[in-house]
C-alpha cells in the first residue's frame, strides 16, 4: 500500500511544482508581452529591429547553451554527489561553479573576437549599413550573454534542489527592464534602449538567483581545484550534448539567414509570431518539464525503468491533451491575436498580415514542440547525451530541406511551417531512440490523450466559429475563445478525475 500513496503525493507534489511555476511564468509573459506591444508601438517592425533580431541571436546564443549543455547535465551529477555526503554535494557545485565562470568568459571573449565574420554568414541579405549595426548591438549584448549563462547554471542548482519559482523571476526582471528603457529613451536611443534595457535586466537576474541561492545554503565559490572527477563526468556528458544544442540552434541562424533576403519586415514578423508561440512554450512547456527532470534523473539512477516509463508517458500525454486546443486556438485565431498584441502605432496592417501567416504555421507544430520539451530529458536522465547530439545535427539539415522546399511556395512563413515539420520528424526520431533503450511508453494512454486532446480542439473550433458569427471584434473574439481555450488545458492540467481517466492506472505517477 505505500507504493501507491508514495506516487500519489509524488504526482501532487510534481503538478503543484509545475502549476506554480507556470504562474510565474504567466506573470513573466505578460510583462514579456508588454515589452513587446510597447517595442512595436515605439519602434515596430522595420530593418532596424530585423538587425536588432539577428544581434540577440548571439547573447541568446551563450546562455542558451549553456542552459541546455552544463546547466542539463549539472542535475544528475548533483544528485549523485549529493548520495555521498553534503560536502561532495558543496564541493560539486562550487567546482562546477568555477568553471562555468571561466567557459562563460572564454567563449564570450570568442564570440567577440569573430563576430564580425558570423554577422556577414548569418546576414547575406543585410546591406552594410544594417550589417553594422547589428554588429554594434550584438557587440553591446555580450555582458547580457556572459549574465545569462551564470543565471543559467544558478537555475539549474535550484531546480536540482526542487526550489523552482525563483528562477523563473529573471524572465520577468529582465522584460520589465526592457519595457522601461523603451519607454523612457526609445524615442531617443530608438532599438539601443532595448540592447541597454537587457543589458541592465540580466544583472538584476544575476544578482536576484546569487542571493536567493546563497540564502539556501548553496555555496558559489571560486575554487583552485574545480577539475575535480564529478565535474569532469559532467563535462564529457556536456561534451555531446553541446555539439547537438549547437546545430540545434544553428537552424535559428539558417531561419534568419534565409529570411533576410525575403524583404523587410521578414524577420521581424517572425520574431513576433515566436513571441506569441513562447506563451504556451513558457506556461506549459517550460514549466512541466522542467519539475518532471529532477524525478526523472532519480529514476534513471536507481535504475527503475518502470518507473521511468510512468513519469515520461504522465508528462508527455499531458503535454499532448493540453497542447493541441491550444494549438488549434493559436492557428484559428493567428490573425485577432496578432491585431490585439500588435497592430498600434508603427505596426500596420502589412505587418499584421506577415506576422499572422508566419503565427498560424508555427502553432502547427506546438504539440510537436512541446513533446520535445520532455523527450530529450529522458535521453538526458538515461544519460545517452550523444543520441541528442546527432538528433541536433539531423534538425539542421531538416530545416535546410524544409524551407528550401517551404519558401518558395510560402515564403517567409514556409520557415515557420519548416520548423514545425521539424519538430514532428525530430519527434519520431526520439521515440524511436527511447524504444531502443529499453524505455517503452504506454501506447493506450498516449492514444487516450491524442483523443482528449482533439476532442477539446473540436470545442475550441466549434466556439471559434460560433464568436466569429456574433463579433469581428479582434478583442472578444479573442478573449472569448482564449478564455474556453485555457479553462479546457487548465482542466486536463489540474483535475484529478479527468487526469484518472486521461491516466488509467497511472494517476498517481
Amino acid at each position: 500500500m505505500s507504493e501507491p500513496i508514495s506516487q500519489k503525493v509524488r504526482s501532487h507534489r510534481i503538478l503543484k511544482s509545475a502549476g506554480a511555476l507556470s504562474v510565474v511564468a504567466l506573470f513573466g509573459l505578460a510583462l514579456s508581452f508588454l515589452r513587446e506591444v510597447v517595442i512595436a508601438a515605439k519602434i515596430g517592425a522595420g530593418s532596424d529591429v530585423d538587425a536588432y533580431i539577428v544581434a540577440s541571436l548571439y547573447p541568446t546564443f551563450l546562455g542558451s547553451v549553456f542552459a541546455s549543455t552544463f546547466g542539463s547535465t549539472l542535475v544528475p551529477a548533483y544528485h549523485r554527489t549529493a548520495l555521498e555526503s553534503d560536502l561532495a554535494r558543496d564541493e560539486f557545485v562550487s567546482a562546477a561553479w568555477t568553471l562555468s565562470v571561466l567557459v562563460v568568459l572564454a567563449v564570450t571573449v570568442l564570440l567577440g573576437l569573430f563576430l564580425g565574420p558570423l554577422l556577414r554568414i548569418a546576414t547575406p541579405g543585410f546591406d552594410e549599413q544594417n550589417r553594422a549595426l547589428a554588429f554594434k548591438m550584438a557587440f553591446l549584448l555580450l555582458p547580457t550573454g556572459v549574465c545569462n549563462g551564470l543565471i543559467a547554471y544558478q537555475s539549474a542548482v535550484l531546480s536540482a534542489r526542487k526550489s523552482f519559482l525563483v528562477a523563473g523571476l529573471a524572465v520577468p526582471l529582465a522584460a520589465a527592464a526592457v519595457t522601461v528603457a523603451v519607454l523612457v529613451f526609445g524615442d531617443r536611443i530608438g532599438v539601443f534602449a532595448i540592447v541597454y534595457g537587457s543589458l541592465a535586466g540580466a544583472v538584476a537576474g544575476l544578482l536576484l538567483l546569487g542571493l536567493v541561492a546563497m540564502r539556501q545554503g548553496v555555496r558559489l565559490r571560486l575554487v583552485r581545484r574545480f577539475w575535480t572527477p564529478p565535474v569532469k563526468h559532467s563535462v564529457r556528458l556536456a561534451a555531446p550534448l553541446l555539439v547537438g544544442i549547437v546545430a540545434t540552434f544553428g537552424t535559428v541562424f539558417v531561419d534568419r539567414a534565409m529570411a533576410s533576403s525575403l524583404g523587410p519586415g521578414s524577420i521581424a514578423s517572425l520574431g513576433y509570431a515566436e513571441k506569441v508561440i513562447r506563451i504556451p512554450e513558457a506556461v506549459i512547456m517550460g514549466a512541466l518539464p522542467v519539475v518532471l527532470f529532477p524525478y526523472l534523473s532519480q529514476s534513471a539512477l536507481a535504475g527503475d525503468h518502470r518507473d521511468l516509463r510512468a513519469i515520461s508517458t504522465f508528462g508527455l500525454a499531458l503535454m499532448v491533451a493540453v497542447l493541441i486546443p491550444v494549438s488549434v486556438f493559436c492557428v484559428a485565431f493567428s490573425g485577432p491575436l496578432t491585431e490585439l498584441l500588435f497592430q498600434r502605432g508603427k505596426f500596420d496592417v502589412t505587418a499584421v498580415h506577415l506576422t499572422a501567416s508566419a503565427l498560424a504555421c508555427y502553432a502547427f507544430g506546438l504539440t510537436f514542440n512541446g513533446m520535445g520539451y520532455v523527450l530529450p530529458r529522458i535521453l538526458l536522465a538515461l544519460e545517452k547525451n550523444y543520441v541528442i547530439a546527432l538528433l541536433g545535427c539531423g534538425n539542421v539539415v531538416l530545416k535546410v530541406i524544409y524551407n528550401t522546399l517551404l519558401i518558395p511556395l510560402f515564403g517567409h512563413a514556409g520557415i515557420a511551417l519548416g520548423t514545425s515539420l521539424m519538430y514532428a520528424t525530430t519527434d519520431a526520431l526520439f521515440l524511436g531512440a527511447l524504444l531502443y533503450y529499453g524505455i517503452g511508453l504506454d501506447v493506450r494512454v498516449l492514444t487516450k490523450a491524442l483523443s482528449v486532446g482533439a476532442g477539446l480542439g473540436v470545442c475550441v473550433l466549434l466556439t471559434a466559429f460560433a464568436v466569429d458569427a456574433i463579433t469581428r471584434s479582434p478583442v472578444l473574439r479573442v478573449s472569448a475563445v482564449g478564455a474556453l481555450t485555457a479553462a479546457l488545458a487548465l482542466l486536463v492540467y489540474r483535475s484529478p478525475k479527468l487526469r484518472a481517466l486521461l491516466l488509467p492506472g497511472m494517476s498517481g505517477v
